[in-house]
């Protein structure tokens, strides 16, 4: 859905806020165990976050009728401000995962699973915000990352995607720069497959 400046950049203020606040105050009385406890929780957490967005992206975004719809729409206009609201991002972070885990676990725990999740997802909205709305070297990270997205999404929408792959190629115009190209869309399709992305 399209929503506020507000709205789609709140994320990158709430959850990272959240996540030190969770990890100051789980650690204000730090001792060997309560470290390795945390920080054990806080890389479950992250690998939670990265299953939880793979099964996301599987069985909701791309087959889930009203939202597959709002999902190409946001790749048609990929500059506008189209994503799922803080508010929304709240509920389900603070309904689903935080407050269920203060109830079940003790505090450490609880907030090293808790600001994993939010990590992962800080990182899952920064790098999709970039994919969307940098301009990135052909050299670059970022490009790779762009690159990737386009090709993951091409295999869906072709004629949609064609012009995003155009001007991804203008940077890779030297023979040199072009080495990794059938590697990135061979990786794309491999991805694509088992996410059942990939067109049949």
């Amino acid at each position: 859905m399209r929503i506020s400046r507000y709205s789609y950049y709140g994320d990158f203020v709430i959850y990272p806020l959240m996540a030190v606040g969770l990890g100051a105050t789980a650690l204000a009385h730090p001792s060997r165990a309560i470290v390795g406890t945390w920080v054990v929780c806080f890389a479950i957490g992250l690998g939670v976050w990265t299953f939880a967005e793979y099964i996301l992206h599987r069985f909701v975004l791309h087959r889930v009728p009203y939202i597959r719809e709002m999902h190409e729409a946001h790749h048609d206009d990929e500059k506008a401000l189209i994503g799922t609201p803080t508010w929304l991002s709240f509920i389900v972070i603070g309904g689903g995962v935080l407050v269920p885990l203060y109830l079940m676990l003790d505090f450490v725990t609880m907030s090293g699973l808790s600001a994993g999740i939010m990590v992962g997802y800080m990182w899952y909205v920064t790098v999709h915000h970039m994919v969307h709305h940098w301009e990135v070297r052909p050299d670059s990270y970022g490009y790779r990352l762009k690159r990737r997205h386009a090709l993951h999404h091409i295999f869906r929408r072709p004629r949609k995607f064609r012009r995003q792959l155009r001007l991804l190629g203008q940077g890779l115009r030297h023979r040199h720069q072009c080495e990794g190209c059938a590697s990135e869309a061979a990786g794309a399709v491999i991805s694509d497959a088992p996410a059942g992305t990939a067109p049949a």
